[in-house]
């Protein structure tokens, strides 16, 4: 049977839409996330004498908060697609008891007014402390990225309650050794150390909004 020249137009045209989708679309195995250390981060003015920037990581030097600011950049990880994909952080960091924190927001600023809104929060107060550094994920599965419409950064803040308060792990005085590169000493003090954000999620979710 012949094929009609409209069918044979129209089966072209599929197939050249076809390729251009797989050849234009960002794809998850090939696409680049956005990462940094934490001591290359823009440190708060009021902060400056609180924080260790030392190898790759911010440490809080004693009591109190100490504020950090990334900008994101559009890496082709980040770009759009047309529907949302879903937006992972990893944070690599140390919260060593209930008395320390380590809050990390995923901001967006709009272009067309200046006013602010938050993607994604890792706060470490929602998993168990350890005296090592972990990684954990904070996940939106309904999250995505328009650098045309709106600017991105990241604040982060470490915290250390007084030691007056009774903790978990103990009293534990505000002030220790600092950390080396390469040392096997146990630090305790919260830091920083990485921040990865990736998209599209690796959530087997879906956004239903």
């Amino acid at each position: 049977m012949r094929m009609r020249q409209t069918d044979y137009l129209g089966l072209l045209l599929s197939l050249f839409l076809a390729l251009g989708i797989a050849l234009g679309a960002p794809s998850a195995a090939w696409a680049q996330p956005w990462t940094t250390v934490a001591s290359t981060g823009t440190v708060d003015n009021a902060s400056a004498n609180n924080v260790i920037l030392e190898g790759s990581f911010a440490t809080l030097r004693a009591c109190g908060t100490a504020t950090i600011r990334y900008n994101i950049v559009a890496v082709e990880g980040l770009l759009g697609v047309p529907f949302p994909p879903g937006v992972d952080m990893h944070v690599r960091y140390r919260d060593s008891g209930d008395r320390d924190r380590v809050l990390v927001e995923l901001k967006g600023v709009k272009l067309s007014s200046g006013s602010e809104f938050t993607l994604l929060v890792l706060d470490s107060d929602n998993f168990a402390p350890d005296l090592l550094v972990q990684t954990q994920t904070a996940t939106d599965i309904c999250a995505f990225f328009d650098f045309g419409q709106n600017a991105y950064y990241i604040q982060a803040t470490l915290l250390r309650e007084p030691p007056q308060v009774q903790k978990r792990f103990g009293p534990r005085s505000c002030l220790g050794p600092p950390s080396f590169p390469g040392s096997f000493q146990i630090e305790d003090r919260p830091a920083l150390q990485t921040i990865q954000v990736v998209t599209p999620s690796s959530s087997t979710e879906l956004c239903i909004k």
